[in-house]
């Protein structure tokens, strides 16, 4: 990861090196001078070097962005939320404790009181982890989390 970022900044430097070097001109009088005037395919040539380092850092940073999520989902399979589904991201932290609690084949009440909240809040993270999940019910709610222990 460490070595990607170095890479990252080198091709960033070579990005701007090569665009700007591309761009470049001189003014002398009443005339601007483009540096490349003489040999456009040289400016042609260094906005294509550009683009080439631009897409090799984008494929760079993707596979840091995927490694960053698969860490994620990694540690929500630890945490008892499940198998890592992409669409637990998507619950805050207390939507997945009450998804984790739903998983237990706690009943609303239980989670309330183990969790410290309201009843009526137990229902509101239910109703959304549904609608995040686009879910009917528990059990199908706990299948996508990946908890085999359905109510």
């Amino acid at each position: 990861m460490l070595i990607n970022k170095q890479i990252q900044k080198i091709l960033i430097g070579i990005m701007i090196f090569t665009a700007l070097s591309a761009i470049g001109f001189s003014f002398s009088k009443n005339q601007v001078d483009w540096f490349w005037g003489k040999a456009p395919y040289l400016a042609v040539l260094l906005i294509v070097i550009a683009f080439a380092a631009s897409k090799i850092w984008l494929k760079i940073d993707r596979k840091n962005q995927d490694d960053r999520l698969k860490a994620i989902l990694s540690d929500l399979g630890h945490k008892g939320y499940g198998s890592g589904n992409p669409l637990l991201l998507k619950l805050s932290e207390r939507e997945r404790e009450v998804l984790n609690k739903i998983g237990e084949g706690k009943r609303n009440k239980q989670i309330a009181d183990e969790l410290f909240i309201s009843l009526s809040t137990v229902k509101t993270h239910i109703n959304n982890i549904y609608k995040v999940l686009k879910v009917s019910n528990r059990k199908e709610a706990t299948r996508i989390s990946g908890d085999q222990n359905n109510t």
